[in-house]
Order: C-alpha cells, then structure tokens, then sequence
C-alpha cells in the first residue's frame, strides 16, 4: 500500500490476444484486496482450533462422567433407571433383570410396561404420585408399592428420589441375593 502495509492481493488474468504462432501478447486482469478476507479466514481457523479444544475437553469430562456413573452403577445393589418424560423412554440398569426377571427388551422403552408390573390395590395411587411430581416444581419423587417380577410375585419396592429402586422386606431395604 502507500502507507507501505503488506496486503493480500487475489490476481485474475485473461489471456486476451496472441500472435500468429500462438504467444500471448496481452493479457487482461484484475487485482483484489483479500486482505479483509484473509483475516477473517484466520479468524474462523483460530475459532475451529479453539472450539476442537474445547470439544475434547468436553468430551474427555463426558468420558469421565461416564466412567464414574458405571463404577457407581456396578457398585449399589439397587435398580436405577432414567425416564425420558417427554418420550417416555426407559433405560433400566443392568440390576433390572436379575432384581425383577424381565430383561429390557421385555421392559419396552416406555412406562406402559412400569405401569402394567404395579399392583393393581396401589398403581392409582403411585401414579397419583408420580403425577403431583411432575406437575408441580418437585424434583424427587419417593414411594413405595408392590411390584410384580416376570414369575408373577409381587415384591415390595421403594423408590427413593428419582429413578433408584430398593426392594423393601419388612420395611427395611435389603440387598438382592445371590445367584
């Protein structure tokens, strides 16, 4: 530039005639400041880097979020289990299945198959329950009731806040035998 600024500059040229053996002699084109654009690709490339930084870091919280959860997972007795309340999908622990006999299949992905395995002398008030949680600004919901397990005996469950089962026998929670 005038000021003596070092610039990035995009050339275009057109080969516009030649002579008899076929040599350009004139050629037209154009020269473009991309300097502005340049600058702002260096800016979108120093933004990527800085968001895969932060992707990794993320991922590698995730990572050990998740490592965490199976080794508290694998540590307690208990069934734990995630509901999607807009979807209804279920996910169930891998204690679901020696606890109860179903395996998650069986279970389904949504709480028709919940609602099918309460007693009938106490499903309308657990439900009740459940509802007066969800409706209102409550965050964890406990309950006990009857559950009934693949064979067809009801066990006595306890849920304490959201999404962790206890078997109850003469109310006091107990550990799941073993096979």
């Amino acid at each position: 530039t005038a000021r003596g600024d070092w610039i990035w500059i995009l050339s275009h040229g057109r080969v516009t005639a030649r002579d008899a053996q076929g040599c350009a002699i004139r050629i037209v084109g154009t020269n473009t400041d991309i300097t502005a654009r340049r600058a702002a690709e260096e800016k979108v490339r120093a933004l990527n880097t800085n968001l895969e930084r932060l992707v990794e870091e993320r991922t590698a919280g995730l990572r050990a979020s998740e490592e965490r959860f199976q080794l508290v997972n694998r540590a307690t007795f208990d069934v734990i289990w995630d509901q999607e309340i807009l979807t209804g999908a279920i996910w169930w622990n891998e204690r679901f299945e020696p606890r109860y006999g179903y395996t998650p299949d069986e279970a389904g992905q949504n709480g028709d198959f919940w609602r099918s395995c309460l007693h009938p002398e106490g499903r309308d008030r657990v439900i009740a329950n459940v509802k007066a949680v969800l409706d209102s600004s409550g965050e964890t919901w406990t309950d006990s009731y009857r559950f009934r397990r693949k064979d067809g005996a009801y066990v006595f469950t306890a849920v304490e806040s959201m999404g962790t089962y206890k078997d109850l026998k003469r109310g006091k929670a107990v550990k799941p035998q073993a096979k």
